[in-house]
């Protein structure tokens, strides 16, 4: 869904929260399965997560090549929170690792080809 104010009725999350969703549960399981191979027993796991936007130009109030700016996140921030048995470098070494091995979060952080299609046919 979308906020009321972009013709939603702001009742579900909109696709870049979805998004984040997803980045969060990624990571989350990710450093979880690291931590369970090591012996460690996480107690409790926070993941904090913010995505910044041009919105103007997702409005298509800017016009995207007088920009360098893309539709859709340009940054995201995470804060991450853990406490757990084992010592603060041994969590942040498996944070570390986490990071680098979440699918949805390497995803994000690298430059993805994306092949689209369109077609006018197969309409019901």
């Amino acid at each position: 869904d979308e906020p009321c104010t972009l013709g939603g009725t702001d009742k579900a999350p909109n696709p870049m929260a979805i998004l984040l969703g997803a980045f969060g549960a990624c990571f989350g399981i990710s450093y979880i399965l690291i931590a369970s191979i090591r012996g460690v027993k996480i107690e409790k796991l926070e993941i904090e997560l913010e995505g910044y936007m041009d919105t103007p130009l997702f409005l298509a109030l800017n016009n995207p090549t007088d920009s360098k700016a893309k539709p859709g996140f340009n940054e995201i921030h995470s804060k991450f929170f853990v406490r757990g048995s084992a010592p603060m470098k041994e969590l942040e070494e498996i944070h570390d690792l986490a990071i680098k091995m979440s699918p949805v979060g390497q995803t994000l952080a690298r430059e993805l080809k994306v092949k689209n299609e369109f077609s006018k046919v197969r309409l019901s």
